[in-house]
């Protein structure tokens, strides 16, 4: 069941013509950015927050479907964004935005879908600043779910499938199976390191590839063995500031390391371009050890090391 505040209740009862706006807020995407959007024609001030009418292209939404039960809903958001007079480009980036979508930069970004209410005589053609997001406010909240799919891709338009929460209770259980690797994700509440102890920041010094590049000075691990393979790097500058990418491989030198990531970033790199990157882990009982020392390891370890392999385990007489 739904709560309105008592203002929208007044407003709704109150028999006059009533106008409404929907507010898309999508974020935050994989490059760390925030959408705002709005489906009217203006502006709308809500909050602390500006929702855009054509800033991030053109906006509709779908038909919002109840289910009863613990049956995940849908709601598709179409958007159109041409290189005419819905031009757009992702936030945080120099790409268009069907480009961004494209290159999965919306990630499993939150989404809230809301509609603002507001009497049409006071709007006229400005739809003015509504209190909230408490108290008096004039907002229903209609959908909040995670971008889960996008199904339909083209030059110009785009169709973002999102979905409820309840879509993780999906999630397949046990979560936890006996195995000899770590179960645990590194830097995460069980694991209990944490990532800014082992991040370190560098710069490029050259480009060899597209994935690949030397570093402008020594690259050098936290720990006495460990290794930036299987870590992550964000970039700080540059025009893939904010996006983050999984470490393949890492030569260390005296002066400089050689990177490799495990995809060709979404821009191409260059030269002066800075990053952060945090060691990685395999996942095994050694790599545990360097991190955390012998005694921590055997506590917080997300693995059975001693377990056989599945042809030891299933082989018989």
């Amino acid at each position: 069941m739904k709560n309105f505040s008592a203002d929208l209740l007044a407003l709704l009862a109150s028999g006059v013509p009533i106008d409404y706006r929907d507010l898309i807020t999508i974020g935050p995407t994989l490059n760390g950015q925030t959408m705002y959007i709005t489906t009217g024609s203006l502006p709308v001030q809500f909050g602390a927050n500006t929702f855009q009418p054509t800033q991030f292209g053109v906006w509709k939404r779908g038909k919002i479907e109840s289910k009863i039960g613990l049956e995940s809903s849908a709601c598709d958001l179409k958007v159109i964004a041409d290189n005419g007079a819905f031009s757009a480009q992702f936030p945080g980036t120099s790409a268009l935005l069907i480009d961004g979508i494209k290159f999965g930069l919306l990630g499993n970004a939150n989404v809230t879908i809301e509609r603002l209410y507001n009497s049409a005589y006071l709007s006229g053609y400005a739809f003015p600043a509504t209190t909230g997001p408490t108290g008096g406010s004039l907002l229903e909240v209609k959908f909040a779910g995670q971008v889960a799919d996008i199904s339909q891709l083209g030059l110009t338009k785009a169709t973002v499938t999102v979905q409820d929460y309840l879509y993780l209770l999906n999630i397949p259980v046990p979560r936890r199976l006996i195995q000899p690797s770590c179960s645990h994700t590194l830097y995460d509440v069980a694991c209990t390191m944490a990532k800014s102890t082992f991040t370190v920041s560098g710069s490029v010094g050259s480009v060899t590839t597209s994935a690949e590049f030397v570093t402008a000075a020594a690259l050098n691990a936290v720990t006495a063995k460990g290794t930036f393979a299987q870590g992550v790097l964000t970039w700080k500058t540059g025009a893939n500031a904010g996006i983050s990418y999984t470490v393949r491989a890492w030569t260390p030198g005296s002066s400089s390391a050689t990177v490799q990531l495990d995809v060709a970033p979404i821009f191409p790199i260059a030269d002066g371009d800075t990053f952060s990157v945090a060691q990685g882990c395999n996942k095994t009982v050694t790599s545990c050890v360097d991190f955390q020392g012998a005694t921590a390891a055997m506590v917080h370890y997300g693995g059975e090391p001693d377990t056989p392999v599945p042809e030891t385990a299933v082989g018989g007489a």
